[in-house]
């Protein structure tokens, strides 16, 4: 099991037209926090109809020693398409999002598109 951070996205409807295509994708973004840059995995929501996030971060031990993450903490993530700023709102326990750390096949849908 794994901290799932659930996050609410700052201008999501901003990025639904550059990610509409990537709906349901994994995708890899780089979680900003103090300096470092923690990479951090999600499968995208459909961002015309959300504006919550899942994900989990890679090397999660090592993000914990360094940060004490809670609810309301703000972050910035980046992406290929910009950066957004991000607010944690839940942290749940889970099966990584990541398909190499869950061994979940390629292609399975996440439980995490929706933000469950």
């Amino acid at each position: 099991m794994k901290n799932i951070y659930v996050a609410r996205i700052s201008d999501a409807d901003k990025l639904a037209g550059r990610y509409s295509s990537k709906t349901g994708h994994l995708a890899c973004w780089s979680l900003e926090s103090k300096g470092v840059s923690w990479s951090s995995y999600l499968f995208i929501p459909d961002l015309s109809a959300t504006d919550i996030i899942c994900f989990d971060v890679l090397f999660e031990e090592d993000f914990r020693k360094e940060n004490d993450v809670n609810k309301g903490d703000r972050f910035k993530m980046s992406s290929p398409e910009g950066v957004a700023d991000v607010e944690i709102i839940d942290i749940k326990q889970g099966e990584p999002i990541n398909n190499l750390e869950n061994r979940v096949p390629w292609g399975k849908r996440s439980p995490y598109l929706k933000g469950e």
